[in-house]
């Protein structure tokens, strides 16, 4: 296990502390409660600075490394990190999953208790709270699709004015199951007003598509 932290970015000098957990002692793992679907590990560590007064001001990286055996019958593509919130075990939006160096990585903001797991996709291919633009509404040149495919899935994105007319389109392949990818669109020489948007995902399982609306003043 590791953490790079970047030139300046703890509060003072210090020490970080590695400690990995008993999964058949840690209690949080003994009765899982996720926010969503799991399949467990054996893998979890606490990552704190040995005094606890010491803060990140910016963003750091761990990377928690497994064995084949550790994963064995799960989809390496899916395992991510979680990390221990108010007793509930949080998904890392920005996990990454290395097949190659048998290790999940993830971008954090604090020092926690993390653990390696396989997301589970469940539930609908796309929820309504799941698509969504940012900022809304968008001012100035560019605007994002963030989108939360459950499974595996290429997403597709087809933007009308008022008139109906297909004003944009977007494609983009193999966004992760669980996790919120992003695409942005150059909106500066587009007009004020309201649009429609078509958000299709299709996965090995099926598609799913949905039907939103966004603003742009400028």
């Amino acid at each position: 296990a590791r953490v790079e932290i970047p030139g300046n970015a703890a509060s003072q000098n210090d020490n970080i502390m590695f400690t990995k957990l008993n999964p058949r002692t840690f209690q949080p793992l003994v009765n899982v409660k996720a926010n969503t679907s799991v399949n467990q590990t054996a893998i979890v560590y606490e990552i704190k600075f040995k005094n606890a007064a010491t803060r990140l001001l910016l963003p750091a990286v761990i990377s928690l490394p497994y064995t084949a055996s550790d994963v064995a019958g799960m989809k390496v593509e899916n395992l991510r990190i979680y990390t221990l919130a108010d007793g509930v075990w949080q998904l890392l939006n920005n996990s990454k999953p290395d097949a190659e160096a048998n290790r999940v990585t993830a971008e954090v903001s604090h020092f926690s208790v993390y653990a390696i797991m396989e997301y589970v996709p469940s539930g609908d291919l796309l929820g309504k709270d799941e698509v969504y633009t940012y900022p809304n509404p968008a001012r100035g040149d560019s605007l994002t699709f963030k989108f939360r495919p459950a499974d595996k899935a290429d997403v597709r994105i087809d933007v009308y004015n008022i008139a109906g007319e297909k004003v944009a389109k977007f494609e983009k392949p193999e966004c992760p199951a669980g996790l919120t990818s992003e695409i942005v669109w150059d909106i500066g020489d587009i007009a004020s007003g309201v649009y429609q948007y078509r958000v299709e995902a299709a996965s090995a399982s099926g598609s799913k598509s949905l039907i939103k609306r966004l603003a742009i003043i400028h």
